[in-house]
């Protein structure tokens, strides 16, 4: 009787487990098909967005360079960085002398002049600079038999210059500009000290010249020619304690011949 009631109960789970099994595999959501995410799209989105910021980090970090294929499109870049600003420059150079001055040969009197320059002004645009300049230098006088001589220059004034070619690595320039010139000269002897003070509008100064990029700023050579006048002054002589003074009254033209160096930082 027992042995009746286990078969009869291991009959009932085989059959329970049957069922089961046959639920199991007759549930429609086992065939159907694996789902399988398609992440292509986030992939080239993530993609372009890591192009474009190494792009910009690129533009923002370049250093100009005269290979072309370091930089991709240099000027274009350089073109869109540029924004209005302050410039600044510095010149060093010589001055050869021409004209006259109170009738005489202004080469008769001096021999050139070593001179540095300097420039400040405003870039409203890539092609144009507005601004100041003052200049001084050391003249070389014909000493004409003194035991010593010596002079001084200086001018200053407005200008303006017009770059060519702005975003180039080599570009040209010209500029133009006037102002107010100062000349100081000194000879002496055992006997006899004569100074000289002239003063007077310097009525053009024209200017050229030649830049190349280099390490993000500009350096170059360029041309100058000044015409100006002195329309007074005085010249003083000491001859063994006697002091006399002239007043100087100049129609003549005089001007300055200048070559040199330069370079700009904006």
């Amino acid at each position: 009787m027992r042995l009746v009631k286990r078969l009869t109960s291991l009959s009932l789970s085989i059959a329970i487990l049957s069922g089961s099994f046959s639920a199991f595999a007759a549930d429609p959501k086992r065939n159907e098909e694996d789902v399988v995410f398609d992440n292509r799209a986030s992939v080239k989105k993530k993609q372009e967005e890591d192009q474009k910021n190494a792009e910009e980090k690129a533009g923002a970090g370049e250093v100009d360079t005269p290979f072309a294929d370091t930089a991709p499109d240099p000027v274009g870049l350089r073109a869109q960085r540029w924004q209005p600003g302050f410039g600044f420059g510095g010149r060093l150079g010589y001055a050869f002398p021409f004209g006259s001055v109170s009738d005489a040969k202004f080469s008769d009197q001096v021999n050139g002049m070593l001179f540095v320059w300097g420039d400040v002004g405003y870039w409203p645009i890539p092609y144009l600079f507005v601004g100041l300049y003052a200049s001084g230098g050391y003249v070389l006088p014909d000493c004409k038999g003194a035991d010593s001589c010596s002079g001084w220059d200086f001018r200053f004034g407005p200008q303006v210059h017009a770059r060519l070619m702005p975003f180039e690595k080599v570009t040209p320039w010209v500029g133009l500009g006037f102002g107010y010139e100062l000349l100081f000269l000194k000879a002496s002897s055992d006997t006899l000290t004569t100074k000289l003070s002239a003063r007077g509008f310097e009525l053009v100064n024209f200017q050229a010249g030649i830049d190349v990029l280099s390490g993000g700023q500009f350096l170059g050579i360029f041309a100058s020619y000044s015409l100006g006048k002195f329309g007074s002054g005085t010249v003083e002589s000491e001859v063994t304690g006697t002091k006399t003074e002239n007043d100087l009254n100049d129609e003549d033209m005089h001007s300055w011949l200048a070559i040199g160096a330069r370079g700009t930082f904006e």
